[in-house]
């Protein structure tokens, strides 16, 4: 049977058994033995009483459900299907349809949904709230009842019926259920000199998946990188660890203060705090870099963006992220299953909490979408070329000649393609022209 690695989701993997654990920190306050005593009344009443005879595992498993999932949208009790489902995604993959949730006003609420997801792909957008599942609803409903329905077989298919911010009626979409792969890290070059780098996840190699990435785009860029975009929006975050390497690659030890931390967290017991520090040398070598969140920015890219933020790395544009600032810890119980417990906050370098905040970009830029029938018309100019009887242009030999006229198809080309990013992807567009802008004031001041 294949063994599962306790972990802390967006936090730091502990290898304690949750029984020694308790066993070992005294009870601030001594156990109501009256009410643990009501509790037994009720489970007994349950087991004997009940229409339908239910097993002791049974009542205890929903018990558990019971008592985590009021805790807060987090916490839970995870049967062993669903600790596997949750360590599959750690490692970037798991069956269903690619959206990151969570609960908010009784219904689940799409954080995000993944790139390349079958949920992406059939319109699902960040916000949107799950009213029914293949018709059932879903108020009142658990968030793991919910997630069970959700997934299912390779090769199936549900339907969703979600509220949207600005529709008065309710969207039916039917999403086809996929083994999910989570690329968690692309990258490519823009403009020859300019790289890109997508993070969709946070999982155990993206720091080592971003090094790479890093080297390369130099490569790809002639080892003339001038700047990089880091991409965070949609990013539902991951493993803390993941966010700790990433964060470390762009900063250096050598020039960071709030003592090299990247991110620290605080609990009510000491097991629960935890800091990541810078530990290396910038490995872009202190070129600009701009990064982009939104509201679908969540938890471990929210600590990247901080981090950047707080230690004046990065330009963070966008949206104002998700705000999830807590901490949550799986601890198995020892016979398949687990509790997916909050045990700590989390916060930036300089003490800013993130828990129902969220970054603020340092430059706002909405997700506007230009339709293309908006393309201005071709403005009408007049050059001397095209006056009637001008004076021809001295004549160059053929190679340079041809040379030159290359270079001006390329230098179309060029333009169209950031002509068209605008209407494809604004932000990313006005994300561009910034770090231009940072890349030719950090060589002036060079």
């Amino acid at each position: 049977m294949k063994k599962y690695k306790p972990f802390i989701i967006l936090a730091v993997v502990l290898s304690i058994a949750l029984t020694g654990f308790v066993q070992a920190h005294e009870p601030t306050k001594p156990i109501n033995k009256k009410q643990i005593q009501r509790l037994g009344v009720v489970f007994e009443a349950v087991r004997q009483l009940y229409v339908d005879e239910k097993s002791d595992k049974g009542i205890v498993e929903h018990a558990m459900e019971g008592m985590l999932s009021d805790l807060d949208p987090h916490s839970a009790y995870l049967s062993g299907d669903e600790l596997r489902d949750l360590n599959d995604m750690t490692e970037g993959g798991f069956v269903g349809i690619g959206i990151e949730i969570t609960l908010k006003h009784g219904l689940l609420q799409v954080v995000t949904p993944l790139d390349d997801s079958p949920a992406k792909k059939a319109g699902i957008e960040p916000g949107d709230l799950i009213m029914r599942v293949d018709g059932k609803a879903v108020r009142g409903m658990k968030i793991n009842q919910v997630v069970k329905s959700i997934r299912g077989k390779p090769g199936t298919r549900v339907t969703l019926a979600i509220m949207r911010k600005g529709v008065d009626h309710p969207l039916t979409v039917t999403v086809p259920r996929e083994k999910i792969e989570i690329d968690s890290v692309r990258s490519k070059v823009i403009d020859q000199h300019y790289g890109y780098i997508r993070i969709a996840s946070f999982q155990s190699n993206t720091g080592d998946q971003v090094l790479d990435a890093i080297d390369q785009l130099q490569k790809k860029a002639n080892h003339h990188l001038e700047g990089i975009i880091l991409d965070l929006r949609n990013n539902p975050g991951g493993v803390m660890q993941a966010a700790v390497a990433v964060a470390d690659a762009f900063l250096d030890v050598n020039k960071v203060g709030y003592d090299h931390k990247v991110v620290y967290t605080k609990g009510r017991v000491d097991e629960m705090k935890y800091t990541g520090y810078v530990a290396t040398s910038d490995k872009t070598n202190g070129i600009p870099i701009v990064a982009i969140i939104n509201n679908g920015s969540a938890s471990a890219a929210e600590i990247v963006a901080g981090a950047l933020q707080d230690h004046h790395r990065a330009l963070i544009v966008g949206e104002r992220s998700f705000g999830k600032g807590s901490v949550q810890t799986v601890y198995p119980l020892g016979n398949g299953d687990a509790i997916k417990l909050t045990t700590a906050r989390y916060y930036t370098p300089s003490g800013r909490a993130i828990q129902a905040q969220g970054v603020t970009p340092d430059v706002q830029i909405k997700a506007w979408k230009i339709p293309e029938n908006a393309k201005p018309a071709e403005s009408f100019e007049i050059r001397e070329e095209g006056l009637q009887s001008h004076l021809a242009k001295e004549r160059q030999p053929v190679d340079e000649d041809d040379v030159a006229l290359m270079q001006d198809i390329k230098d179309q080309e060029a333009n169209e393609a950031k002509k068209d990013l605008i209407y494809r992807d604004y932000q990313l567009h006005e994300a561009v022209t910034l770090l231009k802008a940072l890349s030719k004031l950090n060589a002036t001041k060079a």
